[in-house]
């Protein structure tokens, strides 16, 4: 896990949107600052709150976790991986809300819109991976 920023490095690109899929199975996901800290929101469908999931470096040696559902959303997962993968690139607090819904969704449109998620993360970490090493070169530089 890189050691704990402030999300105001990557104030130059926020927000930052992605969308992937159509229709049933389309999803966008957006992540703006709050703060020194992170939010994104990943929507799907008739979108809603189904989970929130917290994840940070932590100032000690254990870095922290949350994760809320509320029932009957399956969305948990999928937060609790966004949260995290976004911690650690970026070594600030995420906090990720997930609200997919498709009524009657069958396994295949579920299996597609997991797989569009993580499109969308892709591709936000593909525009945040060269200001995450700038980051690294400015505190090697001591600034």
């Amino acid at each position: 896990m890189p050691e704990r920023r402030n999300a105001n490095i990557f104030k130059s690109v926020l927000p930052l949107k992605a969308l992937a899929g159509a229709g049933r199975t389309g999803v966008e996901i957006e992540l703006t600052a709050r703060g020194g800290d992170l939010l994104l929101t990943i929507g799907g469908g008739d979108v809603r709150v189904g989970a929130v999931a917290v994840r940070s470096p932590g100032d000690g040696p254990e870095p922290f976790a949350s994760l809320v559902v509320i029932p009957p959303h399956k969305e948990g997962p999928l937060a609790a991986m966004a949260a995290d993968r976004l911690c650690r690139l970026t070594g600030v607090s995420c906090v990720a809300v997930a609200g997919i819904h498709q009524d009657g969704a069958t396994r295949d449109e579920i299996e597609s819109v997991v797989a569009n998620v993580h499109s969308c993360l892709e591709s936000i970490e593909k525009q945040l991976r060269p200001l995450r090493g700038d980051a690294d070169e400015r505190e090697e530089r001591g600034g």
